[in-house]
């Protein structure tokens, strides 16, 4: 009979895979959009690619697999989170928010169409 660790990992690895699966079938289908999701908004209404918000995204990817490899290694504890990934992410979050300062509120110095109340 096989141990429970095994049973475990195989339904966890089978959970993971599921919820791939789902997500995946419902990108091809189009329910779910990712039009607008590496654009940022400027003050004056128009859009720009996102460096910042592209960025983040890679960076919560990569420690999501990190974790999740580690995770399958040994399934018996949760992994912790290194303070090297909450440095990451908190360095990520700062260059996404500079990047939306810079956008929102110091790019409408230059914006000559204002109007003066």
């Amino acid at each position: 009979m096989p141990d429970l660790a095994v049973i475990s990992r195989w339904e966890a690895l089978a959970l993971a895979l599921g919820f791939f699966f789902v997500i995946v079938w419902n990108l091809v289908r189009g329910r779910i959009r990712l039009t607008g999701l590496l654009s940022g908004d400027r003050a004056g209404g128009g859009t720009y690619f996102s460096w910042g918000r592209a960025q983040l995204l890679a960076v919560s990817l990569f420690t999501a697999g990190q974790y999740l490899f580690r995770l399958f290694q040994d399934p018996s504890k949760f992994p912790e989170v290194p303070n090297t990934a909450v440095a990451l992410f908190g360095g990520s979050a700062t260059i996404y928010t500079g990047e939306k300062l810079w956008a929102m509120v110091l790019s409408r110095s230059g914006n000559s169409t204002r109007r003066n109340p």
